[in-house]
């Protein structure tokens, strides 16, 4: 399987760098894959354009909140102003190819600033995404539960 990466700078990125250390990515290489596949950066984007350029968009702050989360189950999360650590720690950074400090509290605060207001429309359209990928489960959790 070819490996893959989350954008085209951090496969650039991965390509120059010589593994010096091996890190432990938790349940990353999940969550990014299915995140793409529900189209979760295309959609946060369409909604919540960046009005300057930055290391990381707000799709992209978003996505690492939402890996950070998903990682972070049974066990205990880190708080925000601790987010670099844990996007260096896990492997984060090198997946997008950024310096750790660009996952900082600022970044992630101003990323969920600017996704409140259109949130249910984001939400809706990932939920979307989500039932027309895994119709038959979709299908069985209504006829079951509903």
């Amino acid at each position: 399987m070819a490996p893959w990466y989350a954008s085209q700078k951090s496969k650039e990125f991965a390509e120059r760098v010589r593994v010096t250390e091996r890190k432990n990515l938790g349940r990353i290489p999940i969550v990014l894959p299915l995140l793409k596949l529900l189209g979760f950066r295309g959609i946060v984007d369409k909604h919540v354009p960046m009005k300057r350029q930055r290391e990381l968009t707000h799709s992209a702050a978003l996505e690492a909140l939402v890996a950070h989360i998903v990682d972070s189950l049974g066990k205990k999360r880190a708080p925000l102003y601790r987010m670099e650590e844990w996007a260096d720690r896990s492997g984060m950074a090198f997946s997008y190819g950024v310096a750790a400090e660009h996952f900082n509290d600022d970044r992630m605060g101003d990323a969920l600033d600017v996704f409140l207001p259109p949130a249910e429309e984001v939400l809706q359209e990932i939920s979307l995404n989500l039932v027309s990928r895994f119709e038959p489960v979709a299908g069985g959790v209504h006829q079951r539960y509903c």
